[in-house]
């Protein structure tokens, strides 16, 4: 298991937290999935059979209020990560789109 994440929205004791449930201690890189040379190195590194995307962005009032943020990191962490796995022959990429509750903002 390899997670990439800059911790803007997490926490590093997260890794403790799946090493207990899985009995697997992640390799783990800080780095913006958004900086494609880092996230080339960790490919070109590992074998990865398939690749989960949980990198994008969902707070839904900050999502309004810094939209070009939002769309600008999760669009191309989208990308990197697409471009990656077509690079590298994975053929299974599971993108997890936010699980909030959108309310009507009118």
């Amino acid at each position: 298991m390899i997670i990439a994440d800059n911790l803007i929205n997490s926490k590093i004791e997260v890794l403790d937290k799946l090493h207990q449930i899985t009995g697997v201690r992640p390799t783990f890189y800080q780095i913006d999935v958004t900086d494609e040379a880092r996230v080339e190195e960790i490919f070109a590194n590992h074998n990865i059979d398939v690749v989960i995307h949980f990198a994008g962005l969902k707070v839904v009032g900050e999502s309004v209020s810094k939209s070009l943020e939002y769309y600008c990191n999760n669009l191309i962490n989208t990308m990197v990560l697409s471009k990656m796995c077509v690079q590298h022959g994975i053929g299974k990429f599971v993108f997890s789109s936010s699980a909030t509750v959108y309310e009507d903002w009118n």
